[in-house]
């Protein structure tokens, strides 16, 4: 039998991170679908279909921790990924101790947000 495969969740508001990130998983074999905002990928994006969800925290309207609530409640096992280019609001997690998830800076290295996307599809698996 023929492990189950998932599409990698993406919603931010900036086209241009939300092409880029798209580009790097799919350049590592996931199917991705994106999204510029909350209510979208809420509106289209097939939950049993995702393995993870990256999101941007600041967004216009829904930002990434209402998301998240939302998505908890449809889809319990599914992990969200969130990424930020406010450094106060990465400290701020890492003071939390990352209790609603795992963070990470925009623009940062490649390698540990594809290894916490990764470890996110394995388990959703």
């Amino acid at each position: 039998m023929k492990p189950r495969s998932f599409a990698v969740g993406i919603v931010d508001d900036d086209p241009r991170l939300l092409e880029s990130l798209g580009d790097l998983l799919k350049s590592v074999g996931y199917a991705v679908k994106a999204f510029p905002s909350g209510d979208a990928f809420l509106d289209q994006a097939s939950l049993d279909d995702i393995g993870c969800l990256v999101t941007d925290v600041s967004m216009p309207g829904m930002n990434g921790y209402e998301l998240q609530q939302l998505v908890s409640l449809r889809a319990p096992g599914l992990a969200v990924i969130f990424i930020t280019g406010n450094s106060d609001l990465m400290e701020a997690a890492e003071a939390d101790g990352f209790s609603r998830g795992k963070h990470f800076q925009k623009l940062c290295g490649s390698h540990a947000l594809l290894e916490a996307v990764a470890e996110a599809v394995k388990t959703r698996s």
